[in-house]
């Protein structure tokens, strides 16, 4: 929460109080998806753990491969023989 300048009027402070209310309590609902998250993945046997490992890897490579190909075509001289 900011601090409000004096004199300040009692709407702005209250509007202020209410974004650093609900500001927590999306701070807090994400922190327990998150807990939620991690109990899940600790329940997770080796293999399942080790193949969702494996998509999430395989996932970020082609995010990657998609972004520097098209980084690539754009980028590439016209006119030369390959």
């Amino acid at each position: 929460m900011d601090f409000p300048e004096k004199p300040f009027e009692d709407e702005a402070l209250l509007a202020s109080v209410r974004s650093a209310l609900d500001k927590g309590d999306r701070d807090q609902k994400r922190q327990a998806e998150r807990g939620n998250i991690e109990a899940r993945l600790a329940a997770l046997s080796t293999a399942s753990a080790m193949s969702l490992r494996d998509w999430w890897l395989d996932m970020r490579t082609n995010r990657l491969r998609t972004t520097l190909g098209s980084v690539f075509e754009r980028s590439r001289p016209t006119g030369l023989i390959s």
